[in-house]
Order: structure tokens, then C-alpha cells, then sequence
């Protein structure tokens, strides 16, 4: 695939577009890169920098801006790869990530996990 034809990359992030890129109509490879992707290292490590900033009261309007751009983008791609990932595994291309798994009530007075192990079924 072209780096043109690339789903994040044909619109800006935080763009309402973005969401309705249609992940049911991709081709298999398509939809496993998706739902394999992550953000690249480098924007990780600026991501990273601008929040310890924040968390130290040190970061400046500009770097706020730069702030919301990259939290916008991180919450964009991990909406389109959960959605990849759902239709992944909706396809028969991978496993679920996990097992639901049914919970039955748990006696009153007692913590979830106290005793109540066979309550739990796979």
C-alpha cells in the first residue's frame, strides 16, 4: 500500500473524517496493519516529553497546543485500531485479544475473588 492510500494519513488527526473511514471495507492487509499499528517511536518520546512537562507545571502555550495536537492524534489511531482489531477478529484474520468471561453474583458481605473463584466461568 502507497503511503497516500495510508487511512490515518489521508486526513488530519482529530479530523471527524478520520472516524469514518470505513474499517469494514478494507482488504485484509489492511485491516491487520491497522490493527497491529502503533504511534511511531519518535512521536512516543515527544508525547512523552510534553506530558512530564505538564505533570511539572513547566509547559508553555505552545507546548499546550502541541499537547492537545498529540493526545488528538494517540486517541485517533487507537479508535481506528481497536475498530481494525474488532473486524480482525470478526474476519477470522485473529484471535479475540481476550476471553469474556461470565460473572455470577457474589455473595453479600464479601470482595470479588474472596472464595468465589468457582463463580466464574470461561
Amino acid at each position: 500500500m502507497t503511503p497516500s492510500a495510508n487511512p490515518i494519513s489521508q486526513t488530519p488527526p482529530g479530523n471527524p473524517v478520520t472516524f469514518a473511514i470505513a474499517v469494514e471495507t478494507l482488504p485484509d492487509d489492511e485491516v491487520l496493519r491497522l490493527s497491529n499499528s502503533s504511534m511511531p517511536a519518535e512521536d512516543q518520546i515527544a508525547l512523552g516529553d510534553l506530558l512530564a512537562r505538564q505533570r511539572e507545571g513547566e509547559l508553555s502555550p505552545t507546548e499546550a497546543v502541541a499537547l492537545a495536537y498529540r493526545l488528538d492524534d494517540y486517541k485517533v489511531r487507537l479508535v481506528l485500531q481497536s475498530r481494525a482489531l474488532a473486524e480482525a477478529v470478526a474476519r477470522g484474520l485473529r484471535p479475540a485479544v481476550f476471553s469474556a468471561r461470565k460473572a455470577v453474583s457474589v455473595s453479600p458481605g464479601r470482595r470479588p475473588g474472596e472464595g468465589d473463584r468457582e463463580k466464574f466461568r470461561p
